[in-house]
């Protein structure tokens, strides 16, 4: 796998002096132009004198053996297997790409009927669905996902507007290249996981744009952009962009005990948060895995005196849950309702705790583009917490060049 920008595998230390080691924070922005173009010409002059030398070697020495086998991979790639990588807890989820799988064609953008996409997901077994074109699909009700099935709108343009995403508790879903904009109302999510005693697991959200305009995202118009609700499981959110939306993340709502949502796990990396409001994520019970992700100018989006009282932070656990928050980059602007009175404002907390939850936070970087110079890191948090990731996964250094990839890469079609 092609990585956004440069890895390096960190190793795991226990903290000793506080649960969030001292960020690393940015110089300020150097003025336009200076050193860019210095930095630029060697690194493309070293990567094109290299890549030229290594491969006239290679090609004298192994020859014959390797172009029959790269020509036999390139002409005859696996139909069965997902077609990118996925890391994290949902790195098994397999989707619709399962031996036997049916690809099906959306070819009408309207909400229901022949050819649509809710028709393709009423299909029985397993299924990859692509689409014919580019369109907008102006949605009346939500999309109620099945299990075994990919949603793969890769090599176009498309958009569900107006309503999200339903999985329940299906089981083996993906979901890579859609945009899900102006969801409504304040009881419905762009995307939701989970039922009452039947959880979703093995589900992975990749490349999706959850976009909001105006105050459409604001929590009087819409829940959440994500929602993992009810002990769902093994879920990987991954190179997605979160635009607009005051409410980001949701794992664990609380209406079920540590019993039920205790079982809950989540790797959410290479994601870019804009203009958001909070939740990236608020978290309970579970353990989850937040990496290389960037954070940028949360908000409050209205007082918090005003109903539905909306809140402001970066990530928050708590309920016992466990959070790995490594490799982040933020930055964020002074607003006008950062500062309540009485305490009520956490608009500079880039990572909190509350009710036992259990922090482990690294190499997070600050921007040099940052306005806010009380931002806080680890309120409420245990000193010398631990959270160890059960699989391996490559980590990329937190900087400004893992900024701009981010902002590059993240979302549908990128």
């Amino acid at each position: 796998m092609v990585r956004l920008h440069r890895r390096l595998l960190l190793t795991l230390v226990a903290l000793t002096a506080s649960s969030c080691p001292a960020p690393t924070v940015a110089p300020p922005p150097p003025a336009e132009g200076e050193g860019e173009g210095e930095g630029e010409g060697e690194g493309e002059g070293e990567g094109e004198g290299e890549g030229e030398g290594e491969g006239e070697g290679e090609g004298e020495g192994e020859g014959e053996g390797e172009g029959e086998g790269e020509g036999e991979g390139e002409g005859e790639p696996d139909p069965d297997a997902v077609p990118f990588v996925v890391e994290g807890f949902g790195r098994a989820t397999r989707g619709g790409w399962q031996p036997g799988h049916d690809d099906v064609v959306v070819t009408a953008f309207d909400d229901d009927g022949p050819g649509t996409l809710r028709e393709a997901l009423r299909s029985g077994g397993p299924r990859v669905i692509t689409f014919a074109r580019s369109g907008t699909i102006a949605l009346q009700a939500p999309l109620l996902l099945p299990a075994n099935v990919s949603i793969d709108g890769r090599g176009v343009t498309v958009t569900l507007q107006g309503k999200g995403l339903v999985l329940g508790g299906a089981d083996d879903v993906i979901v890579t290249h859609l945009t899900i904009s102006a969801v409504s109302p304040d009881s419905e999510d762009g995307l939701q996981m989970g039922a009452p005693g039947d959880p979703a697991v093995g589900v992975v959200v990749d490349h999706v744009t959850f976009v909001q305009t105006g105050t459409g995202g604001s929590s009087k118009n819409v829940d959440e952009a994500v929602s993992m609700v009810f002990g769902s499981h093994d879920v990987t959110i991954q190179h997605c962009r979160f635009e607009g939306w005051e409410k980001a993340l949701l794992f664990g709502n609380g209406d079920v005990g540590a019993d039920v949502d205790g079982a809950i796990t989540a790797t959410v990396h290479h994601n870019v948060f804009l203009n958001t409001g909070r939740r990236h994520p608020q978290a309970r019970f579970g353990t989850f895995d937040v990496t290389n992700n960037l954070l940028s100018d949360w908000r409050f989006f209205d007082s918090p005196f005003v109903s539905p009282f909306p809140e402001c932070f970066g990530a928050q656990i708590e309920d016992n849950g466990r959070l790995r928050f490594e490799g982040n980059v933020v930055s964020r602007q002074n607003h006008t309702f950062d500062d309540a009175p009485l305490g009520l404002s956490q608009a500079h907390d880039v990572s909190r705790c509350e009710s036992g939850g259990i922090l482990d936070e690294r190499g997070t970087f600050v921007r040099g583009d940052n306005g806010d110079p009380d931002l806080a890191f680890g309120v409420g948090c245990a000193a010398g917490s631990v959270v160890d990731r059960p699989y391996d996964m490559g980590v990329d250094v937190a900087d400004e060049a893992l900024a701009l990839a981010l902002l590059a890469g993240a979302g549908n079609g990128r």
